[in-house]
């Protein structure tokens, strides 16, 4: 909530108040009190470099690569807009990543369950984000199931009781999929299009609106900003982008300024 990067100690005054005008811009629409204080916030290291997330499944201490997903980020917060598998990283890259993340993992000390470790590939090689003993959100789960045929929270469940066993490597892509965010222009909705046409369309998985009429769009600075999303599905990562990129161009929500 509320990312700002701030490329220069000059700048660091101006993006303070940009965050601080976030608490009654924001309340005026949503509840945001979950959000905590806007008294109060964390600076770090900025990280250059595209992310990925790696999603892991851990039986008894030994750690199983299941997916590597691709993000896309967009507007002034670094919200992330879009995922995709299998990534497209070159395969150095990825043996780079998973290393560090399963040495991560062993070093928390992770010894069951499934895992969301997100890395960005910077310029001095990869980092990690943050991790978390879950499956990722913004329906990468989903993802994990087209493309390698796992779900990963009943495989995680399943496991602790021993149905089914653990798989003994790490699952082949069966194909491509994507999910797409939509992030309109803020304002009042006017009216919503193109749902049938999305639904009909081969490459179409899912479609969720979380917006109609006389809603009010606030402008994009965090995930629940998000008017919902998309899903396709491809031969491939770069077909599945493709085809969930024309679909989710093809919901029109149409917005008026708010008076």
């Amino acid at each position: 909530m509320g990312v700002f990067c701030v490329r220069d100690p000059a700048e660091a005054d101006g993006v303070a108040e940009r965050f601080r005008s976030l608490d009654d811009g924001h309340r005026d629409t949503r509840d945001l009190s979950g959000a905590g204080s806007f008294d109060e916030f964390l600076m770090e290291e900025f990280l250059d470099g595209p992310e990925v997330s790696v999603e892991t499944l851990t039986f008894d201490g030994r750690h199983m690569v299941v997916a590597v997903t691709d993000k896309e980020c967009g507007g002034p917060g670094f919200v992330e807009i879009g995922h995709s598998q299998p990534s497209r990283r070159p395969a150095g890259t990825l043996g780079e990543v998973t290393r560090l993340v399963t040495d991560f993992l062993d070093a928390v000390g992770l010894c069951s369950g499934p895992g969301h470790t997100e890395v960005k590939l910077t310029s001095r090689g990869p980092r990690i984000v943050e991790s978390h003993n879950r499956v990722g959100g913004d329906r990468i789960n989903e993802l994990t199931r087209i493309v390698h045929g796992v779900d990963m929270e009943r495989l995680a469940l399943g496991a602790m009781s021993g149905v089914p066993a653990p798989p003994a490597a790490s699952p082949e892509p069966l194909g491509g999929a994507a999910v797409r965010f939509l992030t309109p222009e803020p304002g009042r909705v006017v009216e919503v299009t193109g749902a049938d046409a999305v639904r009909a369309d081969p490459a179409f998985v899912d479609l969720r609106l979380e917006v109609g009429p006389g809603d009010v769009l606030p402008p994009l600075t965090w995930n629940a900003d998000k008017a919902g999303h998309v899903i396709a599905r491809g031969a491939t990562a770069a077909e599945a982008v493709a085809h969930v990129r024309r679909l989710a161009e093809a919901i029109h929500v149409r917005t008026e300024p708010v008076a």
